[in-house]
């Protein structure tokens, strides 16, 4: 017990400079810590356990500080640290936009990486299959926030539904309220059974996490912190190694744990005993063990590094390579001795971009500040010249006093991928311009459950109808359709059949009025659906068109019925005026043979007036039919009008009745015109009027 006691004050009497050097804080260090297993969380009993907190504690026994766990979620911690509500936040990972208000310790504690987890089940097997799919992510997470930036580099549309806790993101996912979820590797392989789903093989976006305050604020702090980082990351058998293995090697955490100050006795007792008898041989022991596990350690490095699929390269500050691996050197096409050495600029980063961009002050960039580009994709070129995209993940490389010195880069051919977005967006391009472009309007509907729906449409269709695109775009036919559902099943079993139905319709338009159009419609495929294409014609002017020329054919045809007739009246008024000259005569005759006290004389009398009627209405009718050049001479215009009536009595239905009124003082009104054309117009307006009135009515002429 006495030598225990003597140990004890000997470790303290040399550990008191220590603190006296690093000096300690009157208040308690505020720890904000949040629920993320193994790296810190809040057991059943309250206390906070994990990574973090053993390594604070161990510093706090060290430093003679003290240190009050102030427990929240992630969100809580950052806003509480801005507020000085807590001095110092753990597991928080370095962005650009956090230096701005947080100082970072440089020694980092541990890597993780984001992973997306499913439910078991789930046929999405690579990140492009999150398509329109509903993703679960932490609020303010970095692995949340890397999993947007990296499906925007992609061009993947997901739905982001935010939660406060990684606990909470995989109770959604299990309940079906989301179809993915994002949570650090090391917490989702720890708790993903809990909660029964599974591990994807989607991981992403690697990062370091560390500890960080506020701007300007405990400094020191962080700078004793990372002198305790590197002195127990460079003994293997350091407390931070032991604290890691048991928190992050996958075994069960303890369910009880012993107070500290026991176990740093129990372990000063041990050591103590073991430097006293086995000090030399444990020592030289020690040496070859590390000797042989380094060199291992190396050997299983570098045939990691030499076998994978991918870029792995080492530059320094000035932008010269120190390592790159045997997929680099076949990949661009050089020797070993032909590009370490020499700078990227000089090898395989050409001046400028296809596209222009100065690629070359971009490099420049990333080797000033590496953390400002995670992840980026340029263009490179090969010995040979040719040019390649790469897309590279880029991580800082510290020297032991926080000062960068190089930049670790893992890159992966994506040239292919360029070039099919290149043609893709090539051909959408030239789609839209021709489905922009022609010269009826054009609509792509998609049959849902029951409902057609407007998938596209080109610009003309929302001019035709009066709407912008985006009122229309998901929206139902019906909204522009006032028949809809006529015909409409019928007509999608053709199409389904793969004949193209060419029909009339109605379409309405945003203020109510409709038009019709002739729609041309056949089923199309695209990427496995189908939808149904119609281009569609406005008949509007085409009906009136149509209409016009109905107008005129009749017209034409009852002018040529009426030069029928003409020529019809003129050939029998020839036949009759050569019967009424014999009446005529004949009845001349006989007048003559009669005496005056004949009482025949006046049957004979009244014989002669009719049949002088019948001839003036022969010269009428030989009149109207005559086909001569205009002669304009002066006619009795009352006269004229009257005759034409009396003509136009015998050629009209009873059921019209014509009525002739001639005003005072118009008896003796002379004009110089055709006569044969005024009776021509007379008639044509008079059979016009007996058409409209169907052949019932009065037709009145006032002279």
């Amino acid at each position: 017990m006495r030598i225990c006691l003597f140990l004890i004050l000997i470790i303290a009497s040399v550990c008191t400079p220590l603190w006296a050097q690093h000096g300690g804080y009157e208040k308690p260090i505020r720890v904000g810590v949040f629920s993320f297993e193994p790296i810190n969380f809040i057991d059943p009993q309250g206390g906070v356990q994990g990574l973090y907190p053993d390594l604070l504690r161990s510093m706090v026994e060290e430093e003679e500080w003290s240190i009050e766990f102030v427990p929240g979620t992630w969100a809580q911690g950052l806003e509480r640290l801005q507020t000085n509500e807590i001095d110092l936040v753990t597991t928080i990972a370095h962005t650009p936009e956090r230096a701005i208000v947080m100082d970072f310790n440089r020694e980092a504690v541990v890597s993780i990486w984001g992973q997306v987890f499913l439910r078991p089940g789930s046929k999405i097997k690579k990140i492009l299959d999150l398509e329109g799919l509903k993703v679960a992510i932490t609020e303010r997470d970095i692995s949340g926030q890397n999993f947007i930036k990296t499906i925007a580099g992609l061009g993947v549309n997901c739905e982001i539904v935010r939660y406060p806790r990684h606990d909470d993101v995989f109770i959604a996912l299990k309940n079906k309220e989301v179809d993915a979820g994002v949570t650090p590797n090391h917490f989702g392989l720890r708790h993903s059974s809990e909660y029964g789903v599974v591990p994807s093989s989607i991981q992403f976006s690697p990062f370091s996490i560390f500890f960080a305050t506020k701007k300007g604020h405990f400094a020191p702090l962080l700078k004793h912190i990372d002198e305790h980082l590197s002195a127990w990351k460079a003994d293997k058998n350091s407390f931070y190694y032991q604290r890691l293995n048991y928190w992050m090697g996958g075994k069960d955490f303890e369910k009880e744990i012993i107070p500290l100050w026991i176990l740093v006795c129990l372990g000063l007792v041990a050591l103590t005993a073991v430097v006293l008898f086995f000090a030399s041989m444990a020592f030289k022991v020690q040496v070859r063990k590390a000797t042989a596990e380094r060199r291992s350690r190396e050997r299983d490095y570098r045939r990691l590094v030499q076998s994978v699929n991918n870029i792995i390269l080492r530059v320094d500050v000035q932008g010269k390579i120190q390592f790159i691996n045997r997929y680099g050197l076949e990949f661009f096409g050089f020797d070993r001795n032909e590009i370490i050495g020499k700078s990227v600029l000089e090898t395989i980063v050409p001046e400028q971009e296809s596209n222009g961009r100065d690629i070359q002050q971009v490099v420049k960039e990333i080797l000033c500040d590496p953390e400002d580009f995670e992840t980026i994709e340029n263009e490179n070129i090969c010995k040979d010249g040719q040019r390649v995209y790469i897309q590279w993940r880029n991580q800082p490389e510290y020297d032991d006093e926080g000062n960068i010195v190089g930049v670790f880069s893992v890159g992966a051919d994506i040239s292919e991928r360029k070039r099919a977005e290149a043609e893709l967006r090539a051909k959408e391009e030239k789609f839209r311009t021709l489905f922009e472009h022609v010269t009826d309007y054009a609509l792509v509907l998609q049959l849902t459950g029951d409902e057609l729906m407007i998938a596209d449409l080109s610009e003309s269709a929302c001019r035709f109808h009066g709407y912008r695109r985006d009122e229309l775009v998901g929206e139902p036919l019906r909204l522009i359709d006032p028949l809809h559902g006529a015909a409409d099943e019928s007509r999608r079993e053709s199409l389904r059949a793969g004949e193209t139905l060419k029909f009339e319709v109605m379409r309405r338009r945003k203020d109510g009025s409709t038009f019709p159009v002739e729609a041309v419609v056949r089923q199309i495929e695209v990427d496995g659906e189908f939808y149904f294409f119609s281009i569609e014609r406005d008949l509007t002017e085409h009906e009136k068109t149509e209409k016009e020329k109905g107008e005129l054919e009749k017209s034409l045809q009852q002018k040529y019925k009426m030069e029928a007739i003409g020529t019809l009246a003129g050939g029998i008024a020839h036949d009759f005026n050569n019967i009424l000259a014999i009446i005529l005569g004949n009845t001349q005759m006989l007048k003559r043979k009669l005496s005056k006290e004949d009482g025949n004389g006046v049957k004979l009398e009244r014989i002669l007036t009719a049949a002088n009627r019948g001839a003036h209405l022969v010269d009428q009718v030989l009149a109207f039919s005559r086909r001569q050049e205009q002669s304009l001479q002066p006619l009795l215009l009352t006269d004229l009008v009257v005759d034409t009536f009396e003509l136009l009595r015998a050629s009209i239905p009873r059921t019209v009745n014509l009525e002739t009124k001639v005003a005072p003082g118009c008896d003796e009104l002379k004009v110089r015109a055709d006569a044969t054309q005024i009776q021509q117009v007379l008639l044509n307006l008079c059979n016009n009027a007996v058409f409209a009135m169907q052949e019932k009515g009065t037709i009145n002429n006032r002279a």
